[in-house]
């Protein structure tokens, strides 16, 4: 996209390098917002005045010991973003329903829902994304002022530009508009994307991945994926289809897996499919210390580090953040995948840890919203074009 050089741009990309640097840092004085940016003490104030204005950052106490009697200049007063003053919305989908989260702009929850649904139809998960936005937000004045966007959360290969669901298996879909089918149905903006692009993008953003410039997600869930960030962009590859770990064939004469194809590594090492070689409770017998159930998690946890070990040596990032139902499978299991792909790897050996939080997908989809409010330069993917009533 060609950014043109005019005053409006201009003021656009510095107030976005303002909250970013207030997002990342946390409270900075006006004169360090200008060390660190590289503008000038005039332009912070003027960005900072505006930002005041529309609430979107809020001022603290004057630092103690600095300035002051003697020293020829005021104590500088902190400046921190209000990420209470915009709202966001982010959607997980399951089979059974919509995981569903109000966040603020850090995509803290302020309030959690789960919505059923009697269908994945793409139809018919738009009526009821539009039936939980309503839920969420029932005032359209409050929509229109301060919800920045819904983001929707989904497995499957998708085409980010225009908001396509290339493939999403599981559910039967191929080529689905679904950003514009969304965008009809509600009056705010929104963005689609593979659950754990979204997931990758929440812990980069406020997670465990916010220090780091290169990590890599990985979730263990109902199927198996990755993604990978690299100064906060998710590589999506030519088709969007990066990060489908999942469907690296194992064995091509193993189970039939939902792609139609055989043998795929989510066949084996996907959380149902863990589970279901195990008779009984298997988080129950992991407590117990059970020796079967420990030698599966053995297993598992060595078949993962394996398949993982080529990625890291691909990819290299700074560290790899475990999500999805596989982290009741604990320590045990981390560890035993770090190892085994350690073992194997020549050069890249990061950390793997687990995020424990239970609503990372829904807060993860949400970010997809957060993501476009601190970033002014990018478009809008999908302008809202009906009201929601």
């Amino acid at each position: 996209m060609r950014i043109k050089g005019d005053q409006q741009t201009a003021r656009a990309m510095n107030r976005r390098l303002m909250l970013n640097l207030l997002r990342r840092a946390g409270a900075l004085s006006r004169a360090e917002l200008a060390q660190r940016s590289g503008l000038s003490p005039a332009a912070v104030t003027f960005v900072m005045a505006d930002l005041l204005a529309e609430g979107l950052v809020t001022e603290g106490e004057a630092v103690r010991g600095a300035g002051g009697p003697g020293t020829g200049g005021r104590r500088p007063i902190p400046v921190s973003v209000n990420y209470a003053a915009r709202l966001t919305i982010g959607m997980k989908l399951t089979a059974g329903g919509l995981e569903a989260v109000l966040a603020d702009l850090s995509t803290a929850p302020l309030q959690r829902i789960f919505h059923p649904i009697p269908d994945t139809r793409p139809e018919t998960v738009v009526a009821h994304v539009a039936r939980v936005v309503r839920a969420l937000v029932p005032e359209a004045a409050t929509r229109a002022a301060r919800l920045v966007g819904v983001g929707l959360a989904l497995p499957g290969s998708y085409d980010h530009g225009r908001g396509h669901c290339l493939r999403l298996a599981r559910f039967g879909w191929q080529d689905v508009p679904l950003g514009q089918m969304l965008a009809a149905a509600v009056d705010v903006p929104v963005w689609v994307d593979n659950d754990v692009n979204a997931f990758a993008l929440a812990q980069h953003l406020f997670g465990a991945g916010q220090s780091h410039g290169n990590l890599l997600a990985v979730a263990v869930g109902a199927g198996l994926g990755a993604a990978f960030l690299t100064e906060g962009a998710v590589h999506r590859g030519a088709r969007g289809g990066a990060g489908e770990i999942g469907h690296i064939t194992i064995d091509p004469m193993g189970p039939l897996c939902e792609c139609g194809r055989r043998g795929c590594a989510q066949v084996y090492w996907s959380e149902p499919a863990i589970t279901a070689r195990f008779p009984g409770d298997l988080t129950a017998a992991l407590a117990a210390c059970d020796p079967g159930a420990e030698a599966l998690i053995d297993e598992a946890a060595a078949g993962l580090g394996r398949l993982l070990a080529p990625v890291l040596a691909v990819t290299d990032p700074d560290v790899v953040i475990l999500g999805g139902e596989g982290v009741r499978f604990g320590e045990r299991f981390r560890a035993g995948l770090q190892a085994a792909a350690h073992a194997l790897c020549y050069d890249a050996r990061p950390p793997v840890i687990f995020d424990w939080q239970a609503d990372s997908w829904s807060r993860g989809a949400a970010a997809l919203a957060a993501q476009h409010f601190f970033d002014f330069e990018a478009e809008r993917l999908f302008a809202p074009r009906q009201a929601l009533n």
